[in-house]
């Protein structure tokens, strides 16, 4: 499980998406995600995720507990 919460500023979110995208490309296996951007440019970079089929939260809270899930629920 791989949980990615990033805050654009100085890096746009639009090039951490891309950044992502290409990274699962080049990745032998993929592990389940969960992401939540926000800051400079983070429409654009919502839209690259969505647009590849890769899940993005509003929140922090909520990308939080969809990792949670994913990874089997509380220890």
């Amino acid at each position: 499980m791989l949980f990615v919460n990033i805050l654009g500023g100085i890096t746009l979110c639009d090039e951490v998406a891309r950044g992502i995208i290409q990274a699962r490309k080049e990745l032998v296996a993929s592990k389940p995600i969960a992401i939540r951007l926000v800051g400079t440019n983070e429409v654009e970079g919502q839209r690259i995720l969505a647009e590849a089929n890769l899940p993005v939260f509003d929140s922090m809270e909520e990308a939080a507990m969809k990792a949670v899930e994913i990874a089997g629920g509380p220890p």
